[in-house]
């Protein structure tokens, strides 16, 4: 039998409050029946008989010292053991309609964060506040239960809106503030939370805590009715104090002091004690080559000190992992790079981080200072030195190879170089970014100048080498694999040497939509004529073919036959589409009458030296080598077999 795997979230309900038990127990009661757990957290100068009442709907009973707005939220979350968070003040009555969709809202798997509107009644249970501020008041109330969610500790500010999050219209929750009552207690608030933060104005220009407040100093308010059901449970809410419960002496519950709280608070002030840690490489150090990037490093860096560090990249306080190289017996240090922790970090427990970092500019003995860091603070000073042999640069070793081989070097010492350095792609960190960004012949700049060279495009280098290798050859018919700037650049080259204006040129290209852009680029410069742009979809590829490369159509195979390309330049499919270029070979070979000049743009990259790796086997193909230009050009003959 087959159990399914599926079960209901869970959710705990958060209530910190120092509001009235008969509200609060009024307020919370409904949800007992769609919820797994409800926390109070009563603020430390509740006395007994409100905490009498605040036993009767929760779970939980927690007594913390009030030590700022908003402060407590980090703290709290930490308490909870359910799968989400419904997050309220004890004057804030969710509507029918939100104790309704509660189930269904938790048990979609996209959303992380429900934000929903806060609806104000005034000046009775019947009617809505329907004016600004109130008509705009939007809050997060409702979060997935995973440690991602940050809380700024500051006035009017709860959880911080984060992806993904779903803005609901409908259903509301009721903010019943305006409805307890004694104007007296409301007119203290606003004095109160404007010593707090002052100058905070609403779109209309009102202060804003006055606004909200105290409604009863506009001369008139729009209002909306608020439905039957929810007017009923807004004043059941209010009714008159119940029967008091058994009162429950403050003394009996153990009280989360400020310093408890401060640790979970974002805006804490660490203190000496918070700095301390222990760092170890987790890991066996890569082989660095000077100048190079991106090399993983796995650290593991545990907290020994007596703050919790949230993780992330942006709560606070922001604790990450640090790197510096350093020169042996030097204490001039050079950035490396950072890690955030990937998750929070108690007292006591520790991370295994993957920090991402670049090699020292020179090469020889260094050390890699691994070491915590509180950003824009200090150092912990607590660091694990490695002592790290930096190989050559990337471009120190193929320029070595190159005064060795002359511009085109062979494919085995390539491969050498390849093999002595990390990370993936790592060859394509000896490319000389200085070389020229544009072709270097004019009348080629110029007919490219509003189309993409370098970067996923043709750069300027390997489209000189194009340009030379037409020149020389001066080839009847060309095959080209990615269209792009290069088929412009190669009708303009075929145009002039053949004085017939008819195809010369056929271009394949796996983006229908990239197909029209350069058929819209051909006629603009009266250059279409010259080129049949194909599309070709991506597939298994040919016959026999381990990898995923072009599907070849009938037009296709028709204009091969029709036109045996001498020169086979080859620039897709792109990597980006998990295709391979390894098939393309098989794709023209069967309709050459003659040797055909194979380029192959990239071959720097791991996934063209495979491919070049695999065409250096075939009897049908002799590479030459690989020209280190641009993002490397392997250059190569496809020798037409027998029959043809």
């Amino acid at each position: 039998m087959v159990r399914s795997l599926k079960s209901r979230a869970t959710i705990s309900v958060l209530c910190p409050t120092a509001h009235p038990g008969p509200l609060v127990s009024g307020v919370l009661e409904e949800l007992r029946a769609v919820v797994d757990e409800v926390i109070v957290a009563a603020d430390a100068r509740v006395g007994a008989e409100d905490l009498g009442h605040y036993a009767l709907v929760a779970d939980r009973v927690l007594r913390y010292e009030h030590f700022g707005a908003n402060r407590h939220w980090s703290w709290l979350t930490a308490q909870a053991s359910a799968d989400w968070l419904l997050l309220l003040d004890g004057d804030e009555l969710p509507s029918g309609s939100f104790i309704e969709m509660l189930p269904e809202l938790v048990a979609d798997r996209r959303i992380d964060q429900y934000s929903m509107p806060i609806h104000w009644p005034w000046p009775d249970a019947a009617t809505r506040l329907a004016a600004e501020p109130w008509q705009s008041d939007q809050r997060i109330r409702l979060i997935r239960n995973n440690g991602r969610t940050f809380f700024a500790g500051r006035k009017h500010m709860l959880a911080q809106a984060a992806f993904p999050i779903r803005y609901l219209d409908e259903p509301p929750v009721y903010h019943l503030d305006l409805l307890i009552p004694d104007v007296a207690r409301r007119r203290a608030k606003v004095q109160r939370y404007d010593g707090e933060l002052f100058g905070l104005l609403t779109a209309e220009g009102l202060p804003v805590n006055e606004a909200f407040y105290l409604p009863e100093n506009r001369a008139a308010v729009a209002s909306l009715p608020i439905p039957a059901d929810d007017r009923e449970r807004i004043s059941r809410a209010l009714e008159a104090p119940r029967q008091a419960p058994e009162p429950i002496d403050p003394d009996d519950l153990p009280l989360h002091d400020r310093a408890t709280l401060a640790r979970h608070w974002a805006g804490q002030t660490l203190g000496e004690d918070a700095y301390r840690a222990e760092v170890e490489l987790a890991r066996p150090l890569p082989a660095f080559a000077a100048a190079g990037s991106n090399y993983v490093v796995w650290v593991r860096l545990r907290n020994t000190g007596a703050a919790r560090w949230p993780g992330g990249t942006d709560q606070q306080p922001l604790i990450q992992l640090g790197a510096r190289w350093r020169a042996p017996g030097s204490e001039a240090c050079e950035d490396a790079g950072r890690a955030m922790l990937p998750h929070a970090v108690q007292p006591g427990e520790s991370a295994l981080t993957p920090l991402v970092l670049g090699a020292p500019r020179h090469s020889g003995p260094t050390d890699l200072v691994l070491d915590a860091v509180h950003e824009l603070v200090r150092w912990f000073d607590c660091p694990a030195i490695l002592r790290v042999e930096v190989g050559p640069s990337v471009a120190d070793r193929l320029a070595d190879v190159r005064r060795r081989h002359g511009p085109v070097v062979p494919l085995d010492a390539v491969w050498q170089v390849r093999n002595a350095v990390e990370p993936r792609d790592a060859l394509l960190q000896g490319i000389d970014a200085s070389s020229p960004s544009r072709p270097s012949d004019a009348r080629i700049a110029k007919l490219v100048e509003d189309l993409p060279v370098g970067e996923w495009a043709l750069d300027g280098p390997t489209l000189d080498r194009l340009v030379d290798v037409v020149r020389a050859q001066r080839p009847s018919y060309v095959a080209e694999f990615g269209a792009g700037t290069s088929t412009v650049v190669l009708a303009q080259l075929l145009a002039k040497r053949h004085r017939r204006r008819r195809p010369r040129l056929i271009s394949f290209e796996q983006d229908p939509s990239w197909v029209q852009r350069v058929r819209h680029e051909l006629a603009k410069r009266g250059l279409d004529d010259v080129v049949t742009v194909v599309h070709l979809a991506l597939g298994s590829g040919p016959s026999g073919s381990p990898v995923a490369c072009y599907e070849m159509t009938q037009e296709g195979s028709r204009l091969l036959e029709d036109h045996p390309p001498q020169l086979v330049l080859i620039d897709g499919p792109s990597l980006a589409s998990g295709a391979s270029r390894l098939g393309v070979i098989d794709l023209v070979a069967p309709f050459l009458t003659s040797d055909a000049t194979v380029l192959l743009d990239d071959a720097l990259r791991d996934a063209e030296l495979c491919v070049a790796r695999e065409w250096d086997r075939r009897p049908d193909v002799q590479i030459d080598g690989i020209r280190l230009i641009g993002k490397g050009v392997l250059e190569g003959r496809l020798v037409a077999q027998p029959g043809r």
